[in-house]
């Protein structure tokens, strides 16, 4: 019988041998999955956090926008309710004059600007309306000026 315990013996601590290698091959595949399912998570959470810059900032733009807008309303207000007098109306005598073709408004469609490049176009955009044209309606001459706005 002692040969027999000794297969026995032998045959089971084979068994527990080879359920240990199982055990510990499965672990360490477990081990690397989660390792890279972390990495992956980790990756995303920054690329979400840098959306989330990028979309704190184009809110500020746009509040700020907002608030010129608000500006420029109440002043178109001030004009219309009278509480102001815009320039055309400080001229003397009103005379007839033929109107400019307004310009062809560019219409490309932007699927992303770059956060550099939106204070520049923002700031020749205003530039642009800041910018007055003053002509003379009985000789036909033109002058361009630029208004100060800084105070």
């Amino acid at each position: 019988m002692s040969s027999v315990l000794k297969n026995i013996e032998t045959s089971q601590l084979i068994h527990m041998g080879v359920e240990v290698a199982v055990i510990t091959g499965v672990g360490y595949w477990l081990n690397r999955k989660i390792n890279n399912l972390q990495d992956k998570v980790d990756e995303l959470t920054e690329q979400v956090n840098h959306h989330n810059d990028i979309i704190s900032k184009q809110n500020e733009i746009i509040l700020n926008h907002g608030n010129t807008i608000n500006k420029l309303l109440t002043l178109v207000n001030q004009y219309q309710g009278g509480h102001a007098d815009p320039p055309a109306r400080q001229q003397s005598k009103p005379k007839k004059t033929t109107l400019k073709p307004i310009p062809e408004v560019q219409t490309d469609t932007v699927s992303y600007i770059e956060e550099d490049r939106v204070d520049d176009i923002i700031a020749d955009e205003l530039a642009e309306l800041n910018t007055s044209e003053y002509c003379d309606l009985e000789t036909g001459e033109c002058d361009i000026k630029q208004e100060d706005k800084k105070k």
